[in-house]
Order: C-alpha cells, then structure tokens, then sequence
C-alpha cells in the first residue's frame, strides 16, 4: 500500500502546492494495482466529480515524474502508463494480456538479482550512469484462455 499521506507530506516540504487535482491524481494512482493510461486516470477523476482536463493530468504527471514520484511504463500496445512510485517502493515488472489488456504486478527477486551486476557493468561499458531496465511477460490471462 503506498502511504498517501506521507507523499502529500513530502511534496508540501518540497514547497509545492497540494491542489485538489494534485491529491486526486495521486489518490488514483494509490489506490490502482496496475499502471493508467492518462485517458484512464481522466475518467477516474470525473468519476469523483473533479473536473479535470486533459492538460492538467499531463501537467500534473509531469510534475510527479520530475518529482521521482511515479514513472512512465510503455508496454507492446506502446500506450503510455503511469505508475506512483515511492521512496520504499520495491521496483516490480508486470504480466499483460495480449487479448484483453488485463495487468498484473509481479515481483522477481532472482530476476532482480541476476540483472543488478549486468547494470552496472553495461553503465560502465557504455559511460551511463543510473541504468535501469523494465522487463514485462506477455500472455493470455486465465479469462481470455477460457473464451
């Protein structure tokens, strides 16, 4: 669970305003297990009666990227998907449905491993620094296989 309260916190000691479409993005963000696409999170917001346009969500995640608190996720369908992410947040990878879209988390320790040693040799290789990866499985969800 991500502890709400404890972002809002920071973002005031950052000396940045907490406005109500601020809150209820992350909000939306908090509460979702998988990644939203900006029509998703638009939605999601009306649907609490806040009347957001798209400009200001796209606003509003840039400020949360540029922020280290939520970061973009681009899976085969090349749609952009934003995720909150927190200091304590353990990095994760995702299983998506090739039929239906359907997204789960998933955490590979062993994977994580094995990968960790590969980055920083290939950062210094290739003269980087803060390399990272995303990794994501394709499948039919359990659903999808039955139909």
């Amino acid at each position: 669970m991500v502890p709400l309260e404890q972002i809002i916190m920071w973002i005031r000691d950052q000396g940045a305003r907490v406005t109500p479409a601020r809150r209820a993005l992350i909000e939306v963000l908090a509460k979702h297990d998988t990644p939203l696409t900006v029509p998703e999170l638009l939605t999601a917001l009306h649907r609490r009666k806040l009347e957001v346009s798209k400009t200001t969500i796209y606003r509003e995640l840039q400020f949360l990227l540029k922020h280290n608190l939520t970061h973009v996720i681009q899976f085969a369908d090349r749609q952009k998907r934003y995720e909150l992410i927190y200091k304590g947040s353990q990095h994760h990878h995702h299983v998506v449905c090739k039929k239906c879209g359907r997204v789960e988390e998933i955490g590979l320790v062993a994977v994580e491993k094995l990968l960790a040693p590969l980055e920083k040799r290939l950062a210094l290789k290739v003269g980087f620094s803060k390399v990272g990866h995303t990794l994501e499985f394709f499948g039919l969800c359990n659903l999808c296989t039955k139909k």
